[in-house]
């Protein structure tokens, strides 16, 4: 983490965007080192918004595809915020009989149509 900081601020980048925010644990630590930076989470698990609201980050609750569509979003057993989440089921024992919940997908040009940034976090 401090290498990407360290990135960030000697190239003087002003906007990140990080895509898999989870409950925002990264982007709460860049933005306490770099706190004017533009930065925008996006995570498509609706069990992390709590956690990104309680730390006050700029976030969009929603999946991300090449295309508009309903997927089947697996959640992790152990936890409902946990990491691997995704559409993609993780072949793990976190993940064995694992719940879902319908998620229509969207694209970033739908979601951000006239917004850049100057770095993607994934």
């Amino acid at each position: 983490m401090v290498n990407i900081i360290s990135f960030i601020a000697t190239n003087n980048i002003k906007s990140v965007l990080d895509i898999g925010a989870n409950v925002g644990k990264w982007a709460h630590t860049l933005k306490k080192h770099l706190p004017d930076i533009k930065m925008l989470s996006i995570e498509a698990n609706p069990n992390c918004e709590k956690p990104l609201r309680k730390k006050r980050l700029n976030y969009k609750i929603c999946c991300l595809s090449n295309n508009v569509k309903s997927v089947k979003f697996y959640m992790a057993n152990h936890t409902p915020t946990g990491t691997g989440c995704s559409y993609y089921l993780e072949n793990t024992k976190f993940f064995e009989n694992a719940k879902y919940v319908e998620l229509e997908t969207t694209t970033l040009d739908i979601l951000l149509p006239d917004e850049e940034f100057e770095y993607i976090k994934m």
